[in-house]
């Protein structure tokens, strides 16, 4: 909501059924992607997923999978982008009047006017 990218950093472990192979963290042997980059952008070769503002989407669900680069395993992971689905803008006084007789300090006699309040109020999917 600020404009600024944020990013995650995906790990692959890879998980053996065999008592003598211990887990392994594996994340340079895959190349990720994600199944829709308006919602999310994947450096394929880091697994680093982006949220930017080039983003121009958010979904319940999105793939991010991670595909082995030496064999046939892949996996997927998915990730859910919140994002607005409605708005609405309200203002506490639609008629902003000058306040005769206020002058704002330094102005070099400029007028003084009402000051009002919008507040914007989103429902996210």
């Amino acid at each position: 909501l600020t404009g600024e990218a944020v990013t995650t950093q995906v790990t692959v472990v890879e998980h053996y059924n065999r008592v003598a192979s211990a887990s392994a963290t594996m994340t340079s042997a895959y190349a990720c992607s994600a199944d829709d980059a308006t919602v999310a952008t994947v450096n394929s070769a880091s697994c680093l997923v982006s949220l930017t503002p080039s983003q121009t989407a958010g979904a319940a669900s999105v793939a991010i999978t991670a595909t082995s680069t030496t064999s046939a395993v892949s996996a997927q992971a998915p990730l859910r982008v919140w994002f607005p689905v409605a708005a609405s803008l309200h203002i506490s006084d639609s008629s902003l009047q000058r306040v005769e007789g206020l002058m704002r300090a330094g102005s070099c006699e400029q007028p003084g006017y009402q000051t009002g309040e919008l507040t914007l109020v989103a429902d996210f999917g």
